[in-house]
């Protein structure tokens, strides 16, 4: 089995990001299930300096799963140095 990041770039995500999580929750629960990912496989996502409760979300998440974790810039570097960041992490 392989572990699996997936790196998520979130810049005023608010209204989507629930939604989102939740997806990628449940696909790779089933992935794990069907052991075809290792249990320690996770999803990052990168606040790019967010103004709105995108923070907040991910928090959350976070602290209802040790799958969900986040990385929160600065100021707004743009999707592309989001990505970069979370694959540097």
């Amino acid at each position: 089995m392989e572990k699996l990041t997936i790196v998520v770039p979130a810049f005023n995500e608010e209204e989507v990001l629930n939604n989102t999580l939740q997806r990628l929750l449940k696909i790779e629960s089933k992935l794990i299930q069907a052991q075809i990912l290792d249990y320690s496989s996770d999803i990052l996502v990168v606040d790019d300096g967010s103004a709105d409760q995108t923070w907040e979300i991910i928090k959350h998440y976070h602290e209802k799963s040790k799958s969900i974790k986040g990385i929160k810039l600065s100021r707004n570097f743009g999707h592309q140095n989001a990505l970069i960041a979370g694959l540097q992490a």
